[in-house]
C-alpha cells in the first residue's frame, strides 16, 4: 500500500509543479471490441531500433 501512496504523491506533485493540478477529465473514445492483427503489405519494424 506504500508505493500506491508515493505514486499519488509523486502525481500529485507534478501536476502541481507544471500547473496542471486543477485539470479537468476527458472522455478518450475507444472502440474496444477492435481486433488488432497484421496489415498486408506493411513495413516491418527493425529490431534493431529496439533497445533492450
Amino acid at each position: 500500500m506504500g508505493i500506491g501512496v508515493s505514486q499519488r504523491k509523486y502525481v500529485l506533485d507534478l501536476l502541481k509543479e507544471i500547473g496542471m493540478l486543477g485539470g479537468k477529465t476527458v472522455d478518450t473514445p475507444i472502440d474496444y471490441t477492435a481486433k488488432l492483427g497484421t496489415v498486408k503489405g506493411s513495413a516491418l519494424v527493425d529490431k534493431g531500433d529496439i533497445k533492450d
